[in-house]
């Protein structure tokens, strides 16, 4: 089952979840550094990565609706308008 649409069972990303998806560019964003530590901060730039277009995504569904895509991501409206700053997004 889709965990992203749990009422409607789908093929999601083709039988690969997000997490599998993550993991194997993770795995090759390693293989890349050729033995070489990441760099620090890695966290933040992960997730930035993810939050931003998953912030952009929602926020288009909802046509620019920011209590509504609050709603659907889970989080307050302040913390979506607080991340579209840090993300340079229009807030």
């Amino acid at each position: 089952m889709n965990l992203l649409h749990p009422n409607k069972p789908q093929e999601f990303f083709k039988n690969q979840g997000l997490s599998d998806l993550v993991k194997a560019f993770l795995d090759h964003y390693v293989e890349t550094l050729e033995g070489e530590n990441p760099p620090f901060g890695l966290y933040d730039i992960i997730i930035s990565e993810v939050e931003k277009p998953l912030f952009l995504k929602i926020l288009e569904l909802c046509k620019g609706n920011q209590k509504q895509a609050a709603a659907i991501l889970g989080i307050h409206r302040n913390t979506l308008r607080r991340k579209m700053v840090d993300y340079g997004m229009t807030a």
